[in-house]
This record gives C-alpha cells, sequence and structure tokens, in this order.
C-alpha cells in the first residue's frame, strides 16, 4: 500500500463482533504521528463495521477509500472520517479492500498508470 512506510509498526486493533470474513491491520508511523488501516471483506456482501484504535493514535480526520474492481474504475474515494475517541463506523463494499488513513490520499489514479517494462 503507498499509504504504509517503511518502519511503520503494526498496531492492535479491534473490529465490532469480529465478523468471519474481516480481516484488518493497523500501521503506525514510529512518531505515531500518522496510521493506515487496511480492512479485506473476504464476503460478497457488505459490512458494517464499528473500528476502534487506540486513542493515542486517534487522528481527528481519516480518509477512507476503497478498491472492488479493477483499477482505476474500483477504486471509490468515500467522504473523511471524523472521530474523537478512536471509534468509528465505516460501510465495507462486498469483496473489497478499504484502506482508512490519516497521510494525504493522492492520485488515485497512479496505479492505472504504473507499468512493467519487459
Amino acid at each position: 500500500s503507498r499509504y504504509v512506510k517503511p518502519g511503520w509498526k503494526v498496531m492492535e486493533t479491534s473490529i465490532s463482533d469480529d465478523p468471519e470474513g474481516i480481516f484488518s491491520t493497523v500501521l503506525s508511523s514510529p512518531d505515531n504521528n500518522n496510521l493506515t488501516i487496511i480492512i479485506l471483506n473476504d464476503k460478497m456482501i457488505p459490512v458494517r463495521v464499528k473500528i476502534l484504535i487506540d486513542k493515542s493514535l486517534n487522528k481527528p480526520v481519516l480518509h477512507h477509500m476503497s478498491v472492488s474492481r479493477t483499477m482505476p474504475e474500483g477504486i471509490e474515494l468515500h467522504e473523511n472520517i471524523l472521530t474523537e475517541d478512536g471509534t468509528f463506523e465505516i460501510m465495507l463494499l462486498p469483496g473489497s479492500v478499504s484502506t482508512i488513513t490519516s497521510l494525504p490520499v493522492g492520485d488515485l489514479s497512479l496505479p492505472a498508470r504504473l507499468s512493467l517494462k519487459r
């Protein structure tokens, strides 16, 4: 992911009801100034989840994007998440990977312009 940098550490996270088919990880910068949450919804139905992150990592605004189809058409930028206590809810699209980050989103079409030289 472009939203995880070298030296970042894996942090503890909690997803409500620990639903089957939902996998997540939280990564934080060494100084805890930035974080990225990556969530996989392996189900073929949308799932609403509640996420609790450590209050020391809480950021007032988090950016949320998901990929559920081939890129770039499958990339969706969702509304920013506003959080005060480290708890928030999001809807995970079917078969998607969601990224929630405090880093700037940047150009989401970039992956479509990457190619392998042969």
